[in-house]
């Protein structure tokens, strides 16, 4: 759901305004209470002028994380490696390969198998897939990960940087975590 954000930003100026505002007022007491010396007033001013400063240092990060720093209920969900999912929810259409960047994660959906790598290290991505009938091989290289998807005769086989990690069909999800372990459907895969 899309939120119209001229409403908050109108708001948040309004805000903004008001505090402006009473530190000038609390500005201008605390001139005239000190030049009159009447120390009532030059406690209101300074009074007004501070609790006007702390607006402005509490209220402006607190603006900017609820309004622009927190994630929508619709975005990426964390990625639990202790348990495997439940269930796939979707099977992304079988052949090619299509690659997402997100939050310190980096998704690759390759022959109907889910494919995401935690804390992908430096480095761009890069894909390279060849297909023809029923055999594909599919290279993609993201950060300092180098996975191969290579599809031959129905059989779908899995290696990550180097090491063979068994076959893997539609509807497999595939976690690489930031140690480099290989999990299929929450379980780890050994070489």
């Amino acid at each position: 759901m899309a939120m119209d954000m001229s409403v908050p930003i109108v708001v948040m100026l309004l805000i903004a305004a008001v505090i402006v505002l009473v530190g000038l007022v609390g500005l201008v007491l605390l001139i005239v209470g000190i030049a009159k010396k009447r120390t009532a007033l030059w406690v209101c001013g300074l009074v007004a002028m501070v609790l006007a400063g702390l607006a402005l240092l509490v209220g402006a990060p607190l603006v900017l994380f609820f309004h622009m720093g927190v994630p929508s209920h619709e975005g990426p969900r964390s990625v639990k490696v202790s348990r495997p999912p439940s269930a796939v929810e979707a099977v992304p259409d079988e052949g090619g390969c299509s690659i997402t960047h997100e939050d310190g994660r980096t998704t690759a959906h390759v022959e109907g198998v889910h494919i995401e790598v935690i804390e992908p290290g430096s480095g761009g991505s890069s894909t390279s897939s060849t297909s023809g009938g029923r055999e594909a091989r599919h290279e993609i290289e993201i950060g300092n990960v180098r996975i191969l998807v290579e599809k031959r005769d129905g059989r779908t086989n899995l290696t990550v940087n180097g090491r063979p990690c068994g076959r893997i069909g539609p509807g497999d999800s595939v976690v690489i975590t930031p140690d480099r372990e290989v999990l299929v459907n929450g379980e780890r895969r050994q070489p």
